[in-house]
């Protein structure tokens, strides 16, 4: 999840991830519960994705 947000993986790994076996991908919906989540823990949903 948090490769949907605005902070975005913090690592010096492929693609910023610290964790080489982490997904990244967007998917064309999320759950009201998952945005709140990502909104409290990881500061709001990235600039990028494709429905806020």
């Amino acid at each position: 999840m948090k490769f949907l947000s605005r902070a975005g993986c913090t690592g010096d790994g492929e693609g910023g991830c610290f964790v080489s076996k982490r997904a990244h991908f967007r998917p064309s919906q999320l759950p009201d519960v998952v945005k709140a989540f990502i909104a409290e823990k990881y500061q709001g949903l990235a600039a990028a994705y494709p429905n806020p």
